[in-house]
């Protein structure tokens, strides 16, 4: 708000020097068509009671986070879109909470201590895209609490939380197509709700156990999974845990740390012959001394027509030559990210496996580490040029 009235001055001076020396209508005009254009990119906010109000393309905006709040501030405009509360101390949602607020499309009630929500808590509230609803202490939900929510699409909540919706008002979350969990399942096997989510393409969560097991995804069979980001601290995935999981298209498992390359690469032979977008296994494979990925190994990968191939940051010195040459679908490949390994003297022959990708468009073998430059040096030193 404040660069804006900053930018209004600065014109609007320049517009009094013109009208005073050209005195030019056509001048006037074209300045305060700039001045419409310039105001179209600003966003206006206030300071009301306990929350910061502010206004912008995207609708009105209301952030009452962090305020000590116990109660539902009545003081947003009722079109408000988005109304922040995370992080108050709400304890319960009675009757009808939010009634004064029927077009909201987004709002976040996460870590607001929410031990309680009435059956009707959500009424009125069918313009309502994306709820946010993590870090509260609430053991169990009633039954249909999320029924008014008929446009929900993106939803934020514990996994343990989620798996006490009643079985009868599992049609409440059918329409769901993107679910973010900050916690996994404490038996090793996700929630049958997830069978019930026929339209969830997107899902992120932060799985807390240490193994993916072959039952994991059982309940995800009928479920049409697109995209899926695992975080968490894994160590073992079992060779066939994303079974189930068969029109997953982006895989994505960073920052792992303890996963084991020999053991981790077989858990993607369910994806072979299958067209998939992106599979993402940065920084995962550090620790165990594995640092060669032969050609069989490889092939887990080379099988799968995958677009966008990410193993930056695990340490990786050298990727067998002959492992490129085999890929079945290399010409698929069109992003491949190498960054941050500790290749050998192979690092600065690598370009020369561009020839293989016909449609690669980017490939990234940026922040070579120094003991990588000293591997290349090394080599290059005695000679050995062996691929």
């Amino acid at each position: 708000m404040i660069l804006c009235f900053i930018h209004l001055v600065v014109i609007y001076s320049g517009i009094r020097l013109n009208f005073k020396d050209l005195h030019n209508n056509f001048t006037k005009m074209l300045t305060i068509l700039c001045l419409f254009f310039l105001c179209v990119n600003c966003t206006f906010s206030f300071y009301s009671g306990h929350c910061n109000i502010s206004l912008s393309m995207n609708g009105m905006r209301c952030d009452c986070s962090s305020r000590d709040l116990t109660f539902i501030p009545t003081e947003c405009p009722r079109n408000t879109s988005e109304l922040y509360l995370a992080n108050n101390d709400l304890d319960l949602l009675g009757k009808e909470t939010f009634t004064r607020y029927t077009q909201l499309s987004f709002l976040d009630i996460s870590d607001c201590n929410i031990t309680s929500i009435d059956q009707s808590a959500f009424n009125n509230l069918t313009q309502l895209k994306n709820l946010k609803f993590l870090n509260n202490p609430l053991k169990k939900f009633q039954s249909n609490v999320l029924a008014p929510l008929t446009e929900l699409r993106v939803l934020s909540i514990s996994h343990i939380l989620l798996s006490t919706y009643p079985r009868e008002s599992w049609s409440d979350v059918c329409r769901i197509t993107a679910l973010v969990c900050d916690d996994g399942p404490s038996n090793g096997t996700f929630s049958e709700i997830f069978s019930a989510m026929k339209n969830l393409n997107y899902f992120e969560v932060d799985y807390q156990s240490v193994v993916i097991h072959n039952f994991t995804f059982q309940s995800f069979k009928r479920t049409p999974l697109k995209q899926l980001n695992i975080n968490g601290h894994l160590r073992v995935i079992e060779i066939d845990a994303f079974a189930p999981l068969e029109l997953l298209s982006s895989l994505i498992i960073p920052n792992q740390n303890f996963l084991k390359l020999s053991k981790t690469l077989p858990a993607l032979h369910v994806f072979e012959n299958r067209q998939m977008e992106e599979l993402d296994l940065s920084n995962n494979f550090k620790n165990y001394g594995e640092y060669v990925i032969s050609a069989d190994l490889f092939a887990y990968i080379g099988n799968i027509c995958v677009k966008r191939l990410s193993l930056g940051w695990n340490g990786i010195r050298r990727i067998d030559a002959n492992a490129f040459q085999k890929m079945k679908y290399k010409h698929c490949l069109e992003s491949l990210n190498l960054n941050y390994n500790d290749f050998d003297y192979h690092q600065d022959l690598i370009v020369l496996y561009l020839n293989f990708f016909i449609n690669i468009k980017r490939i990234d073998i940026s922040e070579i580490t120094s003991r990588s430059i000293e591997n290349i040096r090394e080599q290059n030193t005695n000679g050995t040029r062996t691929l």
